[in-house]
Formats: C-alpha cells, structure tokens, sequence
C-alpha cells in the first residue's frame, strides 16, 4: 500500500537532484496528484531562493542544491 503523503518526497528525493529539474507534468503523472497539492510548499521554497519554479519545471537552486537535505525535507 502506497502513503500518498510519502508520495512527493519519494519523487523529489531523485527529481531535484537533477539540474535541469523536472516538468512539473512528470510529478503529476507519476504520483496521481496535482502540482497544486504542494504548492505553498513550493512557494516557499521559492520565495526563500532554494527551489525555482518557471516555464513548468521545477529545479533546485544551486543555493537549494546545498541544503537539498532541508529542501526535500518539506515534503515529508
């Protein structure tokens, strides 16, 4: 049985690892939820320079890529 709460920190635990980031189509196929699900939870990760979120791919900052721990952390 699959925790649908685990379900983005599952996907982003490998998807913000990558530098061009991931469409933000790919983490709605592959979990079943919306993008809008988490998405306070990317605004401030945004608003506070970690992630970036534009032309629908979400990427990690090179500053979010040094604290990717405590980013990835918000979606446990």
């Amino acid at each position: 049985r699959v925790n649908v709460e685990s379900l983005p920190f599952e996907f982003f635990m490998n998807a913000l690892r990558l530098l061009d980031g991931v469409p933000t189509t790919l983490f709605e196929d592959r979990t079943g939820l919306s993008i809008r699900a988490i998405s306070s939870k990317i605004d401030h990760l945004v608003s506070v320079g970690l992630l970036d979120m534009s032309e629908n791919r979400i990427r990690t900052t090179r500053k979010g890529m040094s604290f990717l721990n405590d980013v990835l952390q918000q979606f446990l």
